[in-house]
């Protein structure tokens, strides 16, 4: 039994389906155009990022369940470890090294064992420092993704594949509940009114229903979605299009309401109860954005986008595009400001994301790619 299971995950354990890539593609896409101030609920790709970690790691860990636990935990965290900590530490420690050498970015040092633990979440949850100190702003994620990572394999190891599904449902069903029991309890501790948006969005509990979905769509593949890909995937979309239903309808209504640019999907708020309805209904989206590309036949537009090469590219180097966008805009906005003007916006963004995927290219196939071919090195 042992044999045959490893002889199965030499054959299919690096497989990914190109269109798993566009949708990393746009992920990082909707991820940078937030930063860049052009899609104000661009936050959400981090969402998505999660949903396709949830779908592909629980996917592998079934593929490697037959193992002996100690083999099976072994081979996970050595190529997670591969794949996340060459670029993340070496990042970290490129721009620590700056700061021992000329005491900028101010802050760094404090925050470094937050970075080092994998915790830098909960300090983004917490502290109130923003602005150009925050070159590590967008690794917060990094943080809740290892999180993650330290609960899930054992669930997949010890649970059968129906009692998996059943915990997956339930995660998604309670997070709005677990959210909300998360806002009072901060605010029974005395944090201010105005970061009680940002502890539940950084904190892991925020984004535990976004693992969920995408486990969930993993541990049952021969699902209802994978017969009827299109019902499932719109059907999963309408919560979050009558999100923005509700905003144009508000804008038309008799009070005028200016229609908002996120579309109803405002980040780090508690209006409204946002915190509690409005992730899952993002987060159920993108789970049915998931089951298109995965179960979606080939005349499928949505399909058909996600394979284009250049999306397929820019998800394929988005580790890198994630990384390094930020600490570059910082860059960026010392030299030459986003303009208020759209159209210079967009010309400023093209040239931003030239330079973006150049560096990202670079890390990729000069760095990060040598560390990548050692997966099959131990565990295999």
């Amino acid at each position: 039994m042992y044999r045959l299971a490893t002889k199965t995950l030499e054959t299919k354990s690096d497989y990914q389906l190109p269109a798993l890539d566009g949708l990393r593609g746009v992920a990082i896409l909707l991820v940078i155009t937030y930063h860049f101030g052009l899609l104000r609920f661009g936050w959400m790709g981090v969402g998505l990022f999660f949903a396709l970690s949830g779908y592909l790691i629980t996917r592998l860990l079934l593929e490697t369940k037959p193992l002996p636990l100690g083999r099976y935990l072994g081979r996970f965290y050595w190529r997670r470890t591969l794949r996340i900590w060459p670029l993340y530490f070496g990042f970290v420690l490129a721009v620590m090294a700056v700061f021992w050498v000329t005491g900028w970015p101010s802050g760094a040092g404090e925050q470094f064992p937050w970075l080092a633990t994998f915790t830098y979440n909960f300090y983004m949850g917490t502290e109130q420092q923003a602005g150009l100190q925050q070159v590590f702003h967008v690794l917060w994620s990094i943080s809740t993704e290892e999180q993650y990572y330290l609960v899930w394999p054992i669930v997949v190891w010890l649970l059968p594949r129906r009692g998996i599904w059943i915990v997956a449902a339930a995660l998604v069903v309670a997070s709005p509940f677990i959210r909300a029991v998360e806002a009072d309890w901060a605010r029974e501790l005395g944090v201010q009114v105005a970061t009680d948006g940002k502890l539940i969005y950084y904190f892991p509990f925020g984004q535990v229903d976004a693992f969920a979905i995408g486990a969930l769509i993993a541990v049952l593949p021969q699902g209802p979605w994978t017969r009827r890909p299109m019902r499932w995937g719109i059907g999963l979309c309408l919560p979050a299009v009558a999100v923005v239903l509700r905003q144009l309808f508000l804008a038309l209504g008799p009070n005028g309401v200016p229609i908002p640019i996120h579309l109803g999907f405002p980040v780090n708020t508690t209006a409204e109860g946002f915190h509690i309805w409005g992730f899952t209904a993002g987060y159920l989206c993108f789970g049915g954005l998931l089951i298109l590309a995965l179960y979606a036949g080939p005349a499928n537009l949505w399909r058909r986008f996600l394979i284009g090469s250049w999306l397929r590219f820019l998800g394929r180097i988005s580790f890198g595009l994630y990384v390094f966008h930020w600490p570059l805009l910082l860059v960026m906005e010392q030299s030459w400001p986003l303009s208020d003007q759209l159209l210079l916006r967009m010309v400023q963004f093209l040239a931003f994301m030239g330079g973006l995927v150049a560096l990202a290219a670079a890390s990729y196939f000069g760095y990060e790619s040598w560390f990548l071919r050692q997966k099959g090195r131990l565990f295999s």
